[in-house]
């Protein structure tokens, strides 16, 4: 299987799934104009419900990451660069007000890459 959802994680399952699709693109599996599982083999192989799917996919085609071809089903939208620019402005988001409060505690930015380098040393 080449997506996995952890029921226990903080992160709600639809953002799982659409987290999976945009890994699935970085690392290949899935290129430009290719197609994506429907909504309903999806979440039978992932075994969540169809709706949870469904606001993913939904989400996703919001944000240009996929498109619905009619009679054909969801296509991949952008290739990895694309995703990986996105990635990278959710990393920005995610960071700034982290950043903004390490700033005023006092924390030097060669400690903050300390803490970074280790967690990412540990994945």
């Amino acid at each position: 299987m080449w997506m996995r959802v952890e029921l226990r994680s903080p992160l709600p399952v639809y953002e799982q799934i659409k987290m999976g699709i945009k890994e699935a693109v970085m690392i290949g599996k899935f290129e430009r104009d290719s197609q994506i599982p429907s909504i309903r083999e999806l979440a039978k192989d992932i075994q969540v419900n169809p709706n949870t799917v469904a606001r993913a996919y939904r989400e996703l085609e919001s944000e240009g990451i996929i498109f619905s071809r009619p009679g054909i089903g969801f296509m991949i939208n952008v290739n990895r660069n694309g995703i990986k620019n996105r990635l990278l402005e959710d990393l920005e988001a995610e960071l700034s007000p982290l950043i903004k409060r390490m700033i005023k505690a006092g924390i030097q930015k060669k400690d903050m890459n300390e803490v970074i380098e280790r967690l990412w040393e540990e994945e």
